[in-house]
C-alpha cells in the first residue's frame, strides 16, 4: 500500500554528482500513484524537452523503472527543480483529478 502522506514523491537522491564525462546533477523519484512510463510523454510535452537516452548538450534525460516505478533524472539543479514539482503535482491518487 503506498503512503499518501509522502505526498506523491519521495526524493531518494538529489543533486549527486555522477562520475564520468557527464557531471550534472541526478535525481531519483519514486513515484506513489502515477506510473512512470506514462509520466514520460506528459513531461516532454509540458517541459518541451525530450527524454532520450543521451541529452542534448543543456538537456536534461530521464530513465524510467518499471519494476520500482521509478524515474532518475539527470540535468541542471533548475531543471532538476522544474522537474520535482510537475511530478509533484501529477502524482496524485486518481480520484484527486477528478
Amino acid at each position: 500500500m503506498r503512503n499518501p502522506s509522502l505526498l506523491g514523491i519521495l526524493l531518494v537522491a538529489a543533486c549527486a554528482a555522477a562520475p564520468g564525462p557527464d557531471s550534472r546533477p541526478t535525481l531519483r523519484i519514486v513515484l506513489q500513484h502515477a506510473s512512470a512510463t506514462e509520466l514520460v510523454p506528459i513531461l516532454n510535452e509540458v517541459l518541451t524537452s525530450s527524454c532520450p537516452p543521451e541529452p542534448a548538450p543543456g538537456g536534461w534525460r530521464c530513465i524510467t523503472n518499471v519494476q520500482t516505478n521509478s524515474m532518475v533524472f539527470q540535468g541542471t539543479p533548475e531543471q532538476l527543480r522544474e522537474i520535482s514539482e510537475l511530478i509533484h503535482r501529477l502524482d496524485v491518487p486518481a480520484q484527486a483529478l477528478r
